[in-house]
């Protein structure tokens, strides 16, 4: 297999905004903070799958919480990296993946050429 898309939520992120929800005075954020993180999966975790299943690139989707910038990807992360030796990348508004027949390539193209920085 060549490619794993994948969803993932860093708990230790979440728990930091679940802890301070109540500074908004929002009750329905603090339930739903609290509750997200049962029923998805970490970056640690979706990078064993991605080792065992032996596949060349993780795409991780539907990012919790989401980053407002590249710079907290490798806090995003954590270990991921550490357990998956592979590309492992976060999918963008506008990103394209192409596995060519007949190809080992994976391809990604940006719809929107002011993504090309987040590269």
């Amino acid at each position: 297999m060549d490619l794993l898309i994948c969803e993932a939520l860093n708990q230790e992120l979440v728990k930091i905004l679940n802890q301070n929800a109540n500074l908004t005075g929002s009750s329905s954020a603090e339930k739903i903070t609290k509750d997200i993180q049962t029923y998805h999966i970490s970056p640690e975790q979706a990078a064993q799958v991605a080792a065992k299943a032996e596949v060349r690139y993780l795409l991780l989707t539907h990012i919790l919480p989401p980053l407002p910038s590249t710079i907290l990807l490798n806090v995003f992360l954590g270990d991921a990296r550490k357990i998956y030796k592979g590309k492992i990348d976060i999918g963008r508004d506008g990103m394209l993946i192409s596995l060519p027949a007949n190809s080992k390539s994976i391809k990604t193209k940006y719809l929107f050429g002011y993504m090309k920085f987040l590269q």
